[in-house]
């Protein structure tokens, strides 16, 4: 899962100004101020617990003045217009049902500035000799997070659509794990 979320680091590597939504205990953002000495960070995050692992991450790395974090209900939750000339969503997007995606997912692009990218990571059901294996272990992994956090999504979703019609374009897609993972780069048109 790690090299899914930074296999479009080269996307935040001039990036001036960073959101990332649903970033949990901080991996990617610990490579992120790593690969960008310079960046702001905005972290947004709906669970206290996760915030804090990432509050360790930003004290070991020395980074209190370059990093925000905040808690929020991400389905009532607006970000600042233009806020982020890099917004990321790892492992998040497939937490929510498709009339969820359809009211945050405009929202989330409305921060990315012209020209900005999203990047996102997910699971996917890809289709060859890993399209069951895949379609048994997400089924297992929704049962369980379902149960643990209750999450409202009990299936897949591909974001794909959502994003299109928020005026993002693909530029990059990276597969691992027989395509049962996949990062994407979007960007936002300028």
């Amino acid at each position: 899962m790690q090299r899914s979320r930074t296999a479009h680091l080269e996307g935040v590597r001039n990036a001036e100004h960073i959101l990332m939504v649903g970033e949990g205990p901080g991996r990617f953002l610990q490579v992120v101020l790593k690969a960008n000495p310079t960046a702001q960070c905005v972290c947004i995050d709906g669970s206290a617990a996760m915030l804090r692992e990432a509050r360790k991450v930003v004290e070991r790395m020395n980074a209190t003045d370059r990093v925000s974090l905040e808690q929020h209900d991400l389905l009532q939750w607006t970000p600042e217009p233009a806020s982020a000339d890099v917004l990321s969503t790892h492992f998040f997007l497939d937490c929510f049902t498709n009339s969820q995606l359809e009211v945050l997912m405009p929202r989330l692009a409305h921060a990315v500035t012209p020209g900005g990218v999203w990047i996102v990571s997910d699971f996917k059901t890809p289709s060859g000799a890993f399209h069951f294996p895949a379609k048994v272990l997400l089924k297992a992994l929704y049962a369980f997070f379902r149960r643990t956090t209750g999450i409202a999504a009990d299936q897949l979703i591909d974001p794909t659509p959502h994003l299109l019609r928020c005026g993002l374009i693909l530029e990059k897609q990276k597969r691992l794990l027989g395509g049962i993972l996949q990062s994407d780069l979007w960007r936002k048109a300028a």
